[in-house]
């Protein structure tokens, strides 16, 4: 067991600074999923540091503020059925940026923006690829 990184973690995670953090909890939640969140929030009431599970990955973020501004990012993100989750974003709020649709190299993947900024690339690995 590793004792420089928590249980589970691996030794990359990314870390998001975003506004309204609660409901960005909500989102992932609705539409990937997401669960077993751990949320520290300062005395304030402010998240000052949060990670949630969206399978076997784990996301941590924390409330925006001016020294640590909202960035917006992208994620690739594998799915056991890319539709079904594209479908779920969407009435989780995101906005479709490419519909679904097999790719030669071998994924079936869409992609949604969600209310924050961020690219989520959904992919279904099929194995199916094409000659280039």
């Amino acid at each position: 067991m590793s004792t420089y990184k928590p249980a589970g973690f691996s030794a990359l995670t990314t870390y998001l600074s975003v506004k309204e953090s609660e409901q960005f909890v909500i989102f992932l939640k609705a539409a990937f999923n997401a669960g077993r969140e751990q949320v520290y929030k300062d005395d304030e009431g402010r998240v000052m540091h949060a990670h949630i599970y969206i399978d076997d990955a784990i996301l941590e973020f924390a409330e925006a503020r001016p020294e640590y501004p909202s960035m917006p990012t992208s994620f690739h993100l594998y799915v056991p059925d890319v539709d079904a989750t594209h479908e779920q974003a969407i009435a989780a709020g995101a906005t479709a940026t490419a519909e679904p649709v097999d790719q030669p190299y071998g994924e079936r993947s869409s992609a949604v923006r969600d209310a924050w900024g961020n690219n989520w690339y959904i992919a279904t690995y099929t194995g199916k690829m094409q000659e280039m």
